[in-house]
């Protein structure tokens, strides 16, 4: 039996469009991590030993976390700009939980996206149906949508509690109207002005349609992380590996949202200070959210230039080799691991992609001057561009829309949720 660790973690001003919580992460991004019971013991001792010479050179002498290793200019660029003893502690870190088998499953969630999916669900859901059309590529369009062009209003009102999902629809309606007459010579946008026109016809026919959607929004859905894990122990049940684990949950997270009949016991409000695996889960959650909030923010478009692609800097491909070594294995311990179900992305899947392409790309190097001479901004964007129309395609294997039953199918975990 092994022991499962976890850690849930523009028009405006970028910091303040995407801030939602106590932090300017874009996404929300939960890590957890699978400890065999036969190596707990080396990977303790060998981390705290890690974690003890960190912070003999440290400012700070209480517990140590993600967000103070990579606080500030310290990864502006993502790895690029992590200094020799940042990029050395996650190497160190990294190869140490490889060498011990611990196995690690991520799950991002956009921020606004969340806000859509939670406050518009129902009305998605019989939206969609009335229209017979893809209520998770409905989800999509508006959630990205929301994620890179709705107003600063829209936004607003979407966490207003006291507006009800009609009076929401109706600012929706007017924004999208307003953005894409703004926008209709834009040739970059059109495919995108073609799907939120599609997104209006759909609103104008079903605005009326009364729900019971929460009030509630913006908040981390665990039901979609306790789906991702549930696969992911299920899919390395079916390799032979262990099928009963002890999970143990940082503070605040609650224990009845998990229900997956592979754990045997789940332990809540633990202590990180006690519980080592939460604090590595905790550096795996800050080094990967980090680098999808700053990949996000980094390829933003001018809205003064709307019909420019915005590609990444030459900055993230200035590595030394050092730092492409650690990119080599943010990739494999990741992304490279054999299994579907170890990265996984939730409806507005953009920026999960665009770490994925990322990597991907880096990976490609085995020498960081090269990676200097060659690394393009346009090749990565071209890798991207790949990767999101196969996930696109993918959605598209959804079933086209779904019955009466079609909550209850999401709710007894026939169909992921969205």
């Amino acid at each position: 039996m092994n022991s499962t660790d976890l850690q849930g973690k523009r028009k405006n001003d970028p910091s303040n469009r995407f801030k939602i919580g106590n932090d300017n992460m874009t996404d929300y991004v939960m890590a957890a991590i699978d400890i065999p019971n036969q190596n707990s013991d080396v990977l303790k001792s060998r981390f705290e030993e890690l974690e003890t010479n960190y912070l003999l050179h440290s400012e700070n002498s209480g517990e140590l976390k993600g967000a103070q290793v990579l606080k500030g200019k310290k990864f502006q660029y993502g790895i690029g700009s992590m200094p020799t003893r940042e990029t050395r502690f996650y190497t160190s870190l990294i190869e140490l939980l490889m060498s011990q088998d611990v196995k690690l499953c991520l799950v991002t969630q956009r921020k606004t996206a969340s806000i859509i999916t939670q406050r518009l669900h129902f009305w998605i859901l019989e939206a969609a149906k009335r229209e017979k059309v893809s209520y998770i590529t409905l989800a999509y369009t508006l959630a990205k949508y929301a994620t890179n062009e709705a107003s600063g209003l829209v936004l607003q009102e979407l966490q207003n509690s006291d507006k009800t999902v009609y009076q929401i629809l109706s600012i929706i309606k007017a924004d999208l109207r307003r953005f894409i007459r703004e926008h209709k010579n834009v040739a970059r946008m059109q495919l995108q002005n073609g799907a939120f026109s599609d997104v209006l016809k759909i609103i104008g026919k079903s605005q009326n349609i009364k729900t019971n959607d929460t009030a509630h929004s913006g908040e981390f859905e665990w039901g979609k992380v306790d789906y991702s894990l549930s696969l992911w122990l299920e899919e390395r049940q079916l390799l032979g590996e262990d099928d009963s684990y002890r999970l143990f949950l940082d503070e605040g997270i609650r224990k009845d949202v998990f229900s997956s009949e592979h754990y045997s016991d789940i332990r809540e409000d633990c202590n990180s200070k006690e519980i080592y695996g939460i604090r590595i889960a905790d550096f795996m959650a800050t080094i990967f959210g980090k680098m999808i909030s700053k990949l996000a923010l980094a390829t933003l478009y001018n809205p003064e230039e709307p019909g420019n692609t915005v590609y990444l800097s030459e900055e993230w491909f200035f590595l030394n080799q050092e730092q492409l070594k650690l990119g080599h294995l943010l990739y494999q311990f990741s992304m490279d691991t054999g299994l579907q179900y170890s990265f996984n992305n939730d409806t507005f899947f953009d920026d999960a992609i665009a770490l994925q392409a990322y990597l991907t790309y880096v990976n490609e190097f085995s020498d960081s001057e090269h990676l200097k001479q060659e690394g393009d901004g346009f090749e990565e964007f071209k890798i991207y561009q790949q990767m999101a129309q196969q996930r696109f395609a993918l959605m598209a294997t959804v079933p086209h829309y779904l019955g009466e039953d079609s909550e209850q199918a999401i709710s007894a975990g026939l169909i992921k949720p969205f």
